[in-house]
C-alpha cells in the first residue's frame, strides 16, 4: 500500500505505519533520484503507460481522453507530478521520514541534493524542446517495453479447416 500512488495512505493505522512510510519514502525517493530518472520517463515509462493503457482517461460524459501525447509531454509534466504527488506524498502522508536521512549521512541528504538535479535537467530539457538534450535510453533489467510499444501487434494465426471441410 505505502508504494501505490492511488492509496489513501494516511487513513491507515497501526504499528507497521512507520514501516510503511520508510518503504513509501524509500521507493519515491530511489526512483526520482536515480540519475537516470528523466531517460527513464521518456523511454521507459511512457511505453509501460501506454501499454497499460494508462495514457488516456475515460470521461463521466464517455469521451476518451489522453493524458499524455507522447514522451515528451509526459516528461513535461514531470515537475508538477512530483510537486503535486511525489513533493506531497513523502512530507505529508510519509510524514517526513526522508528526514532521517540526514542523521545517517552525517547532516546531509544525496537524494535531496539528485533529486533537484534531475528536476533541474528535467526544467531545461522541456524548456529548450529538446527531447534530445536527454542521454542514451538507459539499461533494465525488465523486459524491453520501448520495443514492445513500437513493434506491430502480432498477426492472428490463420485458421485451419477441419479436413473435409473444403468439400462441403
Amino acid at each position: 500500500m505505502a508504494t501505490d500512488l492511488k492509496q489513501l495512505f494516511a487513513r491507515y493505522e497501526g504499528p507497521a505505519i512507520i514501516l510503511g512510510q520508510m518503504l513509501g519514502s524509500a521507493d519515491l525517493l530511489s526512483q526520482v533520484s536515480d540519475r537516470c530518472y528523466p531517460e527513464r520517463c521518456y523511454y521507459h515509462l511512457y511505453p509501460e503507460l501506454v501499454l497499460g493503457g494508462c495514457d488516456r482517461v475515460r470521461t463521466p460524459n464517455g469521451q476518451e481522453q489522453v493524458l499524455y501525447r507522447n514522451a515528451f509531454d509526459l516528461l513535461s509534466r514531470t515537475l508538477m507530478f512530483y510537486e503535486n504527488v511525489v513533493r506531497k506524498r513523502l512530507n505529508d502522508d510519509f510524514q517526513q521520514a526522508a528526514r532521517h536521512l540526514t542523521a545517517h549521512f552525517s547532516g546531509a541528504d544525496p537524494y535531496a541534493k539528485a533529486i533537484q538535479r534531475n528536476l533541474d535537467r528535467v526544467a531545461r530539457i522541456v524548456t529548450d524542446g529538446r527531447a534530445s538534450l536527454l542521454r542514451h535510453e538507459p539499461v533494465t533489467t525488465t523486459r524491453d517495453l520501448a520495443a514492445i510499444y513500437r513493434a506491430r501487434p502480432p498477426r492472428p494465426a490463420p485458421v485451419e479447416m477441419p479436413r473435409g471441410a473444403e468439400s462441403s
